[in-house]
């Protein structure tokens, strides 16, 4: 079992690029196997599975209408439940907060397509106060300015 996350970037970078981003915070590399299909298969990380591709078209267009942002490239977490969590959803984190500070856009990071938890729009970096996401350890990570706030922002 899985806990998934969804980070969505607007970028003219790639797919691969800003997977590439994120890991190197972790000293990792991606996985350069792809699938029958030719699409590059998961890295597997502490705790977690990450893959990284285009937007998908009804994806971008719930992101635009719910929130206002238009991304192009989308990187999936898969954290493993039954491990220790709160360390992959750390270092998921960190490889995010990575890609905020190195590519400039509008972003978010969904849990289970349903909750944001970050929210990067306009330039405004917000974080999401209610879930418990942003511990005090966590919030020491971010190197950029933001607001933790009560979402949805507007």
């Amino acid at each position: 079992m899985s806990l998934d996350y969804d980070f969505s970037i607007a970028t003219t970078f790639s797919p691969q690029q800003v997977l590439r981003i994120a890991l190197s915070e972790l000293g990792m590399a991606p996985n350069t196997e792809r699938s029958e299909e030719g699409v590059f298969k998961e890295t597997a990380g502490p705790g977690f599975l990450v893959s990284a591709g285009p937007m998908g078209k009804q994806s971008r267009s719930m992101l635009e209408e719910m929130l206002h942002i238009s991304p192009d490239v989308d990187l999936r977490f898969w954290i493993d439940a039954l491990g220790d969590r709160y360390t992959a959803q750390t270092l998921m984190l960190r490889s995010i907060l990575a890609v905020l500070g190195q590519i400039p856009g509008d972003a978010v990071l969904m849990f289970i397509g349903e909750t944001a938890l970050l929210l990067r729009r306009g330039g405004r970096l917000y974080l999401e106060a209610g879930t418990g996401v942003w511990t005090p350890e966590r919030l020491e990570l971010v190197k950029l300015p933001y607001e933790v706030k009560n979402f949805p922002v507007f």
